[in-house]
């Protein structure tokens, strides 16, 4: 059985979704039910997970270097705009 975290290293799903930078917790809300993150329950309604948790989960969600956010990828110049052949 894999060790328990410590207490506090806790944090509710919504602690964790405004962390990690995620609009809301439904991201990781439904990725602890289909298994892909790590959580605990505790009670009947309180998800609980880890900073840590929430890193390997992105790590395997989109690489290993987590998700961009903000990057915006530049346009592609067009072959012919970088020709250096003379006109004529």
């Amino acid at each position: 059985m894999p060790r328990l975290p410590n207490a506090a290293d806790l944090m509710t799903l919504e602690e964790a979704a405004e962390d990690a930078g995620y609009r809301s917790p439904s991201t990781l809300r439904k990725a602890a039910r289909d298994g892909r993150l790590q959580v605990i329950q505790h009670g009947t309604r309180t998800i609980l997970t880890t900073a840590a948790w929430v890193s390997a989960y992105e790590d395997l969600t989109y690489g290993k270097g987590g998700r961009p956010r903000g990057y915006t990828v530049p346009p592609k110049q067009s072959p012919t705009a970088t020709s250096t052949h003379p006109q004529g």
